[in-house]
């Protein structure tokens, strides 16, 4: 995690503050958002531990100051192809609505300003073809899409 990117978690607590807010992060190379409001923190890759039964896109769980969370790897979830961790690879804690969850991703990248007018829907091939991205923007000429926290961790 960049000292940047921390910073600004700290520095953006208010709710109305970080309404059009979202962190970015990569996954393959791509570029995601999840709005800041959701985003409670970011922690190194651990190794969470094993349950039975558990989708096979939930890794496990972790411990976080005594409070027990499922991580999701996104890679998983999205139907994207493994990879190897790397020392950029990081867990971010989520707060969708009632549940907290950690997020693996490759890389966290900042939290950036898009305003809710600078969003567009995904593209609906089918009903199905697009079930986590709520929306696509562009920021610094690169294409962000923007996941649903709540259908992710949906089953």
């Amino acid at each position: 995690m960049s000292n940047q990117t921390e910073q600004l978690l700290m520095e953006t607590e208010d709710i109305e503050e970080i309404r059009d807010k979202y962190l970015t992060f990569y996954i393959n190379g791509l570029l995601y958002a999840i709005e800041g409001s959701q985003a409670e923190e970011i922690i190194a890759m651990q190794t969470p531990t094993y349950m039975p039964k558990l989708p096979p896109y939930v890794l496990g769980v972790i411990n976080v100051r005594g409070k027990i969370l499922p991580v999701i790897c996104l890679r998983k979830r999205l139907n994207i192809q493994q990879a190897e961790y790397g020392r950029h690879t990081c867990i971010i804690i989520c707060e969708f609505g009632a549940e907290s969850v950690g997020l693996v991703v490759d890389r966290v990248d900042e939290m950036v300003e898009i305003l809710k007018e600078n969003i567009a829907p995904p593209p609906t091939l089918d009903q199905d073809s697009n079930p986590y991205v709520s929306g696509i923007t562009t920021v610094n000429g690169h294409t962000v899409m923007i996941l649903d926290g709540f259908k992710l961790i949906q089953k």
